[in-house]
């Protein structure tokens, strides 16, 4: 049975780290997107970031899609981890992890064309 009052009051990072699931799901959510599961994974700076970067995108949309709140009742964090992302493919047409230069594309800096 899931305790939804410790859902509610805790921000996701408390969840990471006080729940077990939510902690698979999202290293799960990561090694779909060949990321690094854990701070401890990374092997230089790049890998820190990209680590980083990951965490921030799925913060995000874990906060701005909270249906993974139900996957977690019937679901293993891999499995899970699998229908977020897809349903996040289907809803946006974009990966949700994808590498942080295609996400610039779209959210970066426009440079106007020279004629």
């Amino acid at each position: 049975m899931i305790d939804y009052k410790q859902l509610l009051n805790k921000t996701i990072g408390e969840l990471c780290e006080s729940d077990p699931w939510v902690k698979n799901f999202m290293e799960e959510t990561y090694n779909i997107f060949g990321m690094p599961k854990r701070i401890d994974d990374c092997l230089n700076e790049s890998d820190k970031i990209l680590y980083v970067w990951a965490m921030m995108m799925l913060v995000r949309e874990m906060k701005n899609d909270e249906a993974w709140k139900d996957l977690k009742e019937e679901n293993n964090p891999e499995e899970a981890a699998y229908k977020f992302s897809k349903n996040y493919f289907d809803k946006t047409g974009k990966f949700l992890l994808a590498s942080p230069s295609d996400e610039e594309k779209f959210i970066g800096p426009t440079v106007k064309e020279k004629k």
